[in-house]
């Protein structure tokens, strides 16, 4: 007996677990003489046998399993027959005119089985028959095939999805949604025609599928709709002329402008927060003025948990753009309201704006001082300088961090005395940072000494930061002064200077990080390993190449990484003994020898691919096939 007849038998036993193990045996492509005892198996009362069996029927596939497996669409058991269908979507399309054939199946359940089949088998070859069968004796039936036919989205099927229009009303519904699944235009004017004629339901539909459409000629006939006193066809306009206004341009011509404010009035007041939203763009692209008060109701209602519902509505705010009242309402509002009309003041270049900003900003509180600090950045006026130089000035942090960063991105040199005030004696060393960068952007003589002037402050933040600033301006003047930071007695001040100097280039750069690979200091000597990824010479690979020997574990991960980027042949030796450091450093060894992809290594890799842990090992096949596909 050979081990498939063996299997076979197995499946008889009456210990479920040998069931089990023998039908998960049997799952071969190929393994066709299993396949009736395997289809038996799916009426097993054990759960684990039947989906070891479905497995395994599913493996095997071809013709054979197919011309099986339907019989059981006429089972008695729903189950079974749900398996069926299971089994025949994982592999109908092997033979697609099997199933094609139980369209003409007497059986009304198997010619709807198939009919469902063969839209998600998604097989051109089906259009046709799928086509035949919208005209089937059975509603079922028709249904099926007018659903799949949409799935398949072939033009072929077109003018019968247009005929089911008029068909039994339920499959109107199958029609409704295949014609937006197709997502041809052409079926725009037949849904309009239906609109005529149909029920609150049909309607609903239609609409729902014209939004989906995304045809403009299809906005006319909806804004009918928002006189409906059905609210939820009101709402599904709403929504489809969202959707359509996606990629067109609707216009109101033909419009109560009236009846479509209250009608968008009373859709921001709905429950559903899609159909808020919806209301909100409709207002913004609108741009009427009345549309300010709800929308800043709507905004006092609506949790900070979601911003992006505030930032639509600051966005229509901005559209509707009338300074006048917002300054009124920026008054009259709570404190949610204010912040938002602040907040769309940024968007505004306007004197009286600016001068509203000022005057308000005094009887702020720190919340609205930082919304205002972020508005006059966005202005940017010289009005708003002032806004922002007299909030380097505040006594809350991070109002002073907002007003130096937008100082810097203005590049305002009115500001430049201020902020280094701030970078000097600042209390908080995210607003004494922010000012640095700010400063850099500002870039100015006088911001250039005085970064040299603060490298001999008696704080190591400050000399680090002044570093930093000196790195982000770019001046070769300062070369100097950074390499004389490198014997700084703080190691921090030194790692920074090294970060510095590695944007620049020239032999004495190159010196100094090479001195730098020794320092004291292992955070130092890893930067400077880091660094020297970006230069090329023999003195600069020696120094590498020295790091692999570094009592510091990342800094020689690092020089093994840095010899890899650079591809550096004559590394290869001395990566080769690196494979029996530690893991960490036998992971980067690998890797830089796989991307030098000299096959010298390929032996002293291969020792590797045994290793206990399962990255090294990893890493070495990884190189080897580097190597070898070289």
């Amino acid at each position: 007996m050979n081990e498939l007849d063996k299997h076979i038998k197995q499946l008889n036993s009456s210990d479920s677990q040998l069931r089990r193990e023998a039908a998960e045996m049997l799952g071969e492509p190929g393994g066709s003489a299993a396949i009736t005892p395997l289809v038996r198996l799916i009426r097993d009362n054990n759960k684990g046998v039947q989906q070891a069996a479905i497995d395994s029927l599913i493996k095997i596939r071809g013709k054979d399993t197919i011309r099986n497996i339907i019989p059981l669409l006429t089972d008695e058991g729903a189950a079974v027959r749900n398996i069926a269908i299971e089994i025949l979507q994982q592999i109908g399309n092997d033979d697609i005119w099997a199933i094609i054939k139980e369209l003409k199946n007497i059986n009304n359940d198997v010619r709807k089985f198939a009919a469902d089949l063969l839209g998600l088998l998604s097989n051109r070859e089906a259009v046709e028959p799928l086509i035949e069968a919208v005209s089937d004796t059975d509603p079922n039936v028709r249904a099926s095939a007018v659903v799949s036919l949409g799935l398949l989205k072939d033009k072929r099927a077109l003018h019968v999805l247009i005929n089911s229009l008029n068909d039994e009303e339920w499959i109107r519904f199958s029609a409704i949604e295949a014609l937006a699944e197709m997502g041809d235009k052409s079926a725009v004017g037949p849904l309009l025609n239906t609109l005529n004629t149909a029920n609150q339901l049909i309607i609903a539909a239609i609409i729902e599928s014209l939004g989906h459409l995304k045809d403009p000629k299809s906005a006319k006939p909806l804004l009918k709709y928002i006189k409906s006193t059905n609210k939820n066809i009101r709402n599904l306009v709403l929504k489809a002329l969202d959707e359509i206004s996606e990629e067109n341009e609707i216009t109101y011509n033909d419009v109560d402008r009236d009846e479509l404010f209250v009608f968008l009035k009373d859709a921001l007041n709905d429950d559903d927060p899609v159909i808020q939203d919806c209301a909100v763009r409709w207002l913004t692209r609108l741009k009427d003025e009345r549309g300010i008060e709800p929308l800043l109701r709507l905004a006092t209602k609506t949790s900070w948990d979601f911003p992006d519902r505030l930032n639509l509505i600051a966005k229509a705010l901005v559209a509707i753009g009338n300074i006048p009242i917002l300054l009124t309402k920026l008054r009259d509002s709570d404190k949610k309201g204010r912040l938002i009309i602040i907040s769309v003041f940024g968007e505004f270049r306007d004197p009286s704006v600016t001068l509203r900003l000022q005057s308000v900003y005094s009887r702020a509180d720190e919340e609205e001082r930082f919304v205002i600090v972020s508005a006059a950045g966005k202005i940017g006026t010289d009005e708003a300088v002032e806004i922002l130089t007299k909030a380097l000035h505040d006594s809350n942090g991070h109002v002073r961090r907002e007003a130096a960063s937008y100082l810097g991105r203005l590049k305002e040199k009115k500001g430049v005395h201020i902020l280094l005030s701030i970078f000097e004696g600042d209390h908080y060393h995210d607003v004494r940072e922010t000012a640095m960068k700010a400063l850099a952007n500002i870039g100015t003589d006088e911001v250039f000494e005085n970064f040299i002037k603060f490298l001999s402050s008696t704080s190591p933040e400050i000399r680090e930061l002044a570093i930093e600033g000196l790195r982000i301006m770019h001046r070769s003047e300062g070369i100097e002064n950074i390499q004389g930071v490198l014997n700084d007695p703080n190691w921090k001040v030194r790692k920074a200077a090294v970060n510095a100097l590695s944007q620049f280039n020239g032999e004495s750069i190159i010196e100094s990080l090479i001195n730098a690979m020794s320092d004291e200091n292992e955070h130092v000597r890893l930067a400077a390993v880091q660094s020297m990824a970006r230069f090329s010479g023999e003195k600069v690979v020696k120094s590498i190449i020295a790091a692999l020997n570094d009592g510091d574990i990342w800094v020689r991960f690092q020089g093994a990484e840095t010899l890899g980027i650079m591809r550096e042949k004559s590394a290869i030796d001395s990566l080769i003994k690196k494979l029996n450091d530690d893991d960490p450093v036998k992971i980067a060894a690998a890797k830089a020898l796989g991307e030098i992809g000299d096959k010298k290594a390929l032996r002293a890799l291969e020792s590797l691919k045994g290793d206990n842990n399962t990255d090294v090992s990893n890493a070495a096949a990884i190189a080897i096939e580097h190597i070898q596909n070289k």
